[in-house]
């Protein structure tokens, strides 16, 4: 009678048997090399009892080199062409002959339930909205950060990696990973199709932004959606005129009484914003700096016009565009202004610092 080679005291569960091992998996255990034919060419270090805790775990033992190397091989995963690319359900898993079970080994991963996807595919906003776009059901429809990516507003926070699904109130919509789920009051004026996808319009959008998103990130979706001209400077006042008693309707006044179209990039608006709340005056968006001739000199993120002083947040990557950037401030400063520089560093690890800044210069103007 065979010897059990597990250790004394274990339980009764064994090792998978080998026979169910391939030589390019045996290949990654005990660091052999595979030939063209896929059969181990060069000779392999011993087996480690710990290796990935299988010798050490109670119930397993370590399969013997021997057993390893002659393990037949067993079928690949049927991968079909059609699914390599884009996310797909179990049933159209199922039509192409996968079952659930295989789905639930590589090369498939799981997006949420019954959607699927091949590992090669990125994980992206486009791969979401394409995944969503399969469960949505007949009345959910999307809203908030990715409605708003939708109309080729880049705000990017902390939850542009999820997407936003909405429901009608009374409706249940399962959460699911990767999405933000909001049961939501819409009339059908509040939503537009696009690709085939309902979505929240922009003046929704921007109002359910304001309602959900913190003060500065709302005003961040609500700038650019007017700067691109997809709601006038008072659609959203307007709105939420219409929409009294909804659950954090009073955030919607914080954003329209700060909404700047003029602003050009989320970073310029939460400058703006971090300036306003620490109680120093409103500045001016993109001030226009001409010389005594009335020839245009340069244009400035943010401006103190009465005092001179520009505000810049430095967004440069490259070396040629920072140089750029420090002639055009240095001609701003020949002309008597001064410039405070500010850069996503500076706004993230030291706020206080430009605030303090900024009103070092006001103070002294006064």
């Amino acid at each position: 009678q065979r010897a059990d080679p597990r250790p004394e005291g274990c339980g009764s569960e064994r090792h998978p048997r080998a026979s169910h091992l391939q030589n390019r998996r045996v290949s990654r255990v005990i660091g052999g090399d595979l030939d063209e034919r896929g059969a181990l060419t060069r000779s392999v270090r011993p087996f480690r009892q710990d290796h990935r805790g299988l010798g050490r775990a109670c119930g397993f033992a370590a399969p013997s080199i021997d057993a390893l190397l002659h393990a037949p091989d067993v079928r690949d995963a049927i991968v079909p062409g059609p699914l390599t690319s884009v996310p797909f359900t179990t049933a159209e898993a199922a039509a192409f002959g996968i079952s659930r079970s295989a789905l639930r080994s590589l090369p498939w991963r799981n997006v949420f339930r019954d959607v699927w996807a091949h590992e090669s595919v990125e994980d992206s906003r486009e791969f979401r909205l394409a995944a969503v776009r399969l469960v949505l059901g007949r009345f959910a429809f999307v809203c908030g950060h990715t409605a708003a990516w939708l109309y080729g507003i880049d705000a990017r926070n902390r939850q542009s990696d999820l997407v936003w699904v909405g429901c009608p109130t009374g409706s249940r919509l399962r959460t699911r990973t990767g999405c933000v789920t909001r049961e939501i009051s819409v009339k059908a004026t509040d939503l537009d199709l696009m690709d085939g996808v309902l979505v929240t319009t922009p003046v929704r959008t921007a109002y359910d932004c304001a309602r959900w998103l913190s003060p500065v990130e709302g005003l961040v979706v609500a700038d650019a959606l007017a700067h691109e001209g997809l709601i006038g400077g008072d659609d959203l006042a307007q709105y939420r005129a219409t929409h009294k008693g909804i659950r954090s309707v009073t955030h919607v006044d914080k954003v329209v009484a700060l909404l700047e179209p003029l602003s050009e990039s989320p970073m310029e608006t939460r400058v703006r914003h971090l300036l306003i709340g620490a109680g120093l005056p409103r500045p001016t968006a993109q001030h226009v700096i001409r010389d005594a001739a009335g020839n245009f000199v340069a244009r400035v993120d943010l401006a103190y016009v009465g005092i001179k002083l520009a505000i810049e947040y430095d967004g440069a990557w490259h070396f040629e565009q920072r140089r750029a950037d420090d002639r055009r401030r240095d001609a701003i400063r020949a002309l008597g202004w001064k410039v405070i520089v500010v850069s996503a560093e500076d706004y993230r690890d030291a706020p206080r610092q430009v605030v303090e800044h900024v009103r070092s210069f006001i103070r002294e103007a006064a």
